[in-house]
Protein backbone atom coordinates (compact mmCIF):
# COMPACT_ATOMS: atom_id res chain seq x y z
CA UNK A 1 0.00 0.00 0.00
CA UNK A 2 1.00 3.77 -0.76
CA UNK A 3 1.36 6.13 2.42
CA UNK A 4 2.36 9.67 3.46
CA UNK A 5 4.15 10.53 6.51
CA UNK A 6 2.13 13.56 8.21
CA UNK A 7 5.47 14.05 10.42
CA UNK A 8 8.93 12.52 10.64
CA UNK A 9 9.21 8.77 12.38
CA UNK A 10 11.72 6.57 12.61
CA UNK A 11 10.96 2.66 11.93
CA UNK A 12 13.97 0.34 12.39
CA UNK A 13 16.83 2.19 10.34
CA UNK A 14 14.64 3.79 8.09
CA UNK A 15 13.27 7.39 8.58
CA UNK A 16 10.38 8.62 6.88
CA UNK A 17 10.05 11.89 5.94
CA UNK A 18 6.97 14.67 6.35
CA UNK A 19 5.24 14.89 3.45
CA UNK A 20 6.74 11.96 0.90
CA UNK A 21 5.04 9.00 -0.39
CA UNK A 22 6.53 5.14 0.46
CA UNK A 23 5.17 2.23 -0.68
CA UNK A 24 4.82 -0.42 2.18
CA UNK A 25 5.60 -3.84 0.53
CA UNK A 26 9.20 -1.70 -0.67
CA UNK A 27 9.86 -0.81 2.86
CA UNK A 28 8.60 -4.21 3.66
CA UNK A 29 6.09 -2.83 6.37
CA UNK A 30 3.19 -5.73 6.80
CA UNK A 31 -0.09 -4.27 6.32
CA UNK A 32 -0.77 -4.64 10.68
CA UNK A 33 2.27 -2.35 11.08
CA UNK A 34 0.88 0.03 8.59
CA UNK A 35 -2.47 0.26 9.96
CA UNK A 36 -1.01 1.30 13.57
CA UNK A 37 1.03 4.01 11.78
CA UNK A 38 -2.35 5.14 10.70
CA UNK A 39 -3.60 4.76 13.93
CA UNK A 40 -1.49 6.73 15.83
CA UNK A 41 -1.90 9.92 13.54
CA UNK A 42 1.62 9.26 11.73
CA UNK A 43 0.71 8.61 7.94
CA UNK A 44 -2.42 8.41 5.55
CA UNK A 45 -2.88 5.17 3.85
CA UNK A 46 -4.03 6.10 -0.24
CA UNK A 47 -7.55 4.90 -0.19
CA UNK A 48 -8.35 5.11 3.19
CA UNK A 49 -10.52 8.38 5.10
CA UNK A 50 -8.02 10.52 6.72
CA UNK A 51 -5.77 9.41 10.08
CA UNK A 52 -6.83 10.75 13.31
CA UNK A 53 -5.32 13.19 14.61
CA UNK A 54 -2.26 12.72 16.26
CA UNK A 55 -2.34 11.88 20.37
CA UNK A 56 -0.11 10.26 22.12
CA UNK A 57 -1.95 9.77 25.30
CA UNK A 58 -5.11 8.41 23.47
CA UNK A 59 -3.42 5.77 21.64
CA UNK A 60 -4.60 2.46 21.96
CA UNK A 61 -2.92 -0.98 21.77
CA UNK A 62 -4.55 -3.15 20.02
CA UNK A 63 -2.45 -7.16 20.11
CA UNK A 64 -3.53 -10.08 17.25
CA UNK A 65 -1.52 -11.86 18.15
CA UNK A 66 0.78 -12.79 21.29
CA UNK A 67 3.00 -15.68 22.93
CA UNK A 68 5.07 -16.28 25.55
CA UNK A 69 8.49 -18.12 25.28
Amino acid sequence: MKFTAKEDFLNGRTTFEEGNTYDSAKHDISDQMLNAFYDAGWVEIEGKDPSPDRNPGAVELKLEDSSHG
